[in-house]
């Protein structure tokens, strides 16, 4: 396992898939997520055939109940065997530590003061956006890796299915009520627009691959153009 701090620039040039969990991933081709790097978090584990490079654990909440913790560690440990990665909660990695890889992460330092903004060095604490896919944004680009291509990032809200998989494919993800996806928005969106900026004023390139996505901040290609 390399420390931590191996992690920046590791993949320096090299593109790299963001996996986002919403409707559209379910028509994402497996060989497309297995042509590059990839990273991706939550119940990213329930869709099939899909082992990712890199799983991110990063909601308190997520983790609570025994049941969700015990859900997780079978792909934690298959990604760790297979040389990727797992970055989870700091605050509830203990449940993890005892499997390959995993990595022990933050938005809160030592004194409990969170991080706001953006982090150049999200392994040490990360910039909190009420989103982890936040958390990635900043965790590929230390990575360095260049293009960084979005999938499944719908972000629409409207009232449709939430993600690519079933609720009782993966029982611990409550939707929201609706007004409550629109303060979500308000939260994230400055965040998102947040990491655009930081993607272009240092010439890296952010795509979001995902057909009528609504998250409008991100520059966009087709997904067929990176088969």
């Amino acid at each position: 396992m390399k420390p931590i701090w191996e992690l920046y620039d590791l993949h320096k040039g090299a593109p790299g898939v963001l996996i986002c969990n919403g409707p559209s991933l379910a028509d994402v081709p497996n060989d497309f997520i297995k042509k590059y790097f990839s990273m991706g978090s939550n119940s990213v584990y329930v869709k099939d055939n899909i082992l990712v490079d890199y799983y991110v654990i990063e909601g308190v909440g997520h983790l609570k109940k025994e049941e969700e913790r015990l859900a997780r560690m079978p792909y934690v440990k298959k990604v760790g065997n297979f040389g990727g990665a797992t970055f989870v909660q700091r605050r509830l990695s203990h449940w993890f530590c005892h499997l390959p890889n995993v990595y022990p992460v933050d938005y809160r330092d030592y004194n409990n003061q969170v991080k706001h903004g953006w982090s150049f060095e999200p392994f040490d604490i990360y910039a909190t956006g009420a989103c982890v896919t936040y958390a990635m944004l900043q965790f590929m680009f230390a990575m360095g890796f260049d293009p960084v291509l979005i999938v499944g990032m719908d972000h629409k809200f409207d009232g449709g299915s939430w993600h690519f998989y079933p609720d009782s494919d993966a029982p611990e993800f409550e939707s929201m009520p609706q007004d409550e996806y629109q303060r979500f928005r308000a939260r994230v969106d400055p965040n998102f627009q947040i990491a655009a900026n930081v993607y272009k004023s240092h010439s890296r390139t952010l795509l979001n691959l995902t057909p009528g996505s609504a998250a409008k901040m991100f520059e966009t290609d087709k997904l067929e153009n990176w088969l």
